[in-house]
């Protein structure tokens, strides 16, 4: 944050006032941006958890229609809800290993000598 103080210090050292004033706005730009984009995380990350807590909802429901078993209470619920959460970041760490794996080194190359025989071969050798 900018005080009147530093930005007085910051004249009488030679600064022009524009540029601290472009300073300033390019301050409050980044600042502002940042908040929308926290904004927005967290506007995602209410509604993910809004969606797996009806999913468990959904689905402890059924056990207890179709599978004879005890509702769930609002902990019980909340608990696996975060553990579906949980399960769902674990899964895409899981897939973004797996991506980076098959993407190194995997560049496929054409081959000339490829055709129907060459595949027929192949098969009958299996």
């Amino acid at each position: 944050m900018f005080s009147k103080n530093e930005i007085l210090a910051q004249l009488r050292n030679g600064a022009d006032a524009s540029d601290i004033a472009q300073r300033m706005a390019d301050e409050i730009n980044e600042a502002v941006h940042e908040f929308e984009v926290e904004q927005e995380q967290a506007k995602r990350s209410a509604a993910c958890r809004s969606d797996a807590r009806n999913m468990v909802e959904v689905m402890a429901k059924f056990f207890a229609t179709h599978m004879g078993e005890d509702e769930l209470s609002d902990s019980e619920i909340d608990e696996a809800t975060d553990a579906v959460i949980e399960l769902m970041d674990s899964l895409k760490e899981l897939k973004g290993a797996l991506s980076d794996l098959t993407g190194k080194g995997t560049e496929r190359k054409p081959s000339g000598d490829l055709d129907d025989e060459t595949i027929r071969r192949f098969l009958n050798s299996l």
